[in-house]
């Protein structure tokens, strides 16, 4: 002023952003699920003062220890291994934040482990078996197992039991009525299946259900004849059994005393003998068994063999002997055979 005029200046002022930038949502390409392949994350930024200067990221909230390339302001695409979170935040020139942003981030390449698949036993039996198997997975955790007989399950075969996922060592059973080769599969809360191999395969051969045949039974008298069913005979008699088997003969049973035994009745090769040196008038029953247990329908002979001799009586059993008499001579027989002919003479 110089007494009488005034001047007077103005500037406009245009530094001055006091507005944080505008994060939106993460929207991510799993929904923070478990993946095995890769995670795809964008977002959008509004900024309508001083302009982005950095967008930060950190893997608790708290600690900003990095920053995105300007390539990755709007979004990115990891590929690795992971669990964790990430967040996000934007830093405009007037260092303004926004909001912070998260989301989960879980990709699990690694397919699961079968530690083992065994069965109880591998004895033959006629019963069923049970094969039990094992297996972990430590980053996503099992969710589902199944036993097969395909080699070529994935996760998307129907089939699969679901357990709690867990990324302990599962224990699962199942029991197996046939012979077969079965598989043990787990799948993993990211969708990977174990791969098939030695550790999660098994071949189940040692069951055995099918009875072998009834024995076929021939007999022999010590002078190597053979013997009928039901004849009398004085002499020893041999007895054979042949059966026969889809897998082998174990040994021969026969009833004896209200109980089946193999009381000196060897078998070998799967057939089996057996000496009757005794008195005996009876019907024997023989049967089979396999290794597995089965026991085969009964096969039968009748054995008769005495060794006593008849007795002879005479009656008078004396008399004179300047005089002629009648003597009756009468033969008998104890041992059970009966007499080949006649009982008295006179």
């Amino acid at each position: 002023t110089d007494g009488t005029n005034e001047a007077t200046e103005s500037a406009d002022i245009t530094n001055i952003d006091k507005i944080a930038p505008v994060l939106s949502d993460i929207t991510n390409s799993s929904n923070g699920n478990w993946v095995n392949d890769k995670i795809t994350l964008s977002w959008s930024i509004t900024e309508e003062g001083s302009g982005i200067k950095e967008v930060q990221y950190s893997a608790n909230g708290t600690t900003w220890s990095g920053k995105l390339s300007e390539a990755e302001w709007y979004g990115l695409t990891r590929n690795n291994e992971r669990n964790d979170t990430l967040y996000i935040r934007v830093v405009d020139n007037a260092n303004n934040v926004s909001e912070i942003k998260s989301t989960k981030m879980k990709i699990d390449k690694t397919v699961p482990t079968v530690n083992s698949l065994v069965q109880n036993s591998s004895s033959q039996t006629s019963e069923n078996v049970t094969i039990t198997g094992k297996a972990q997975d430590t980053l996503s955790g099992i969710v589902a197992y199944m036993f097969s007989q395909s080699a070529d399950v994935t996760a998307g075969t129907t089939g699969w039991q679901t357990i709690t996922q867990t990324t302990s060592e599962i224990t699962q059973t199942k029991e197996i009525s046939e012979n077969g080769t079965w598989y043990f599969y787990v799948k993993d809360a990211a969708g990977n299946v174990n791969i098939v191999n030695d550790t999660n395969k098994i071949v189940i051969g040692n069951i055995d259900k099918e009875i072998p045949t009834a024995p076929i039974v021939t007999a022999k008298t010590a002078d190597g004849k053979e013997y009928t069913s039901g004849t009398w005979t004085n002499q020893n008699i041999t007895v054979t059994l042949k059966s026969t088997d889809n897998v082998a003969i174990d040994h021969y049973e026969w009833y004896e005393n209200n109980a089946w035994t193999t009381r000196a009745l060897t078998t070998a090769d799967g057939v089996g003998t057996i000496t009757y040196t005794a008195d005996r008038n009876t019907t024997i029953r023989y049967r089979a068994v396999d290794t597995a247990g089965n026991v085969s329908e009964e096969s039968t002979i009748t054995i008769r063999k005495e060794t006593t001799k008849p007795t002879i009586s005479a009656s008078p059993a004396n008399g004179t002997a300047a005089k002629t008499r009648s003597i009756i001579i009468t033969a008998q027989d104890e041992g059970g055979s009966g007499l080949a002919s006649g009982n008295s003479y006179q």
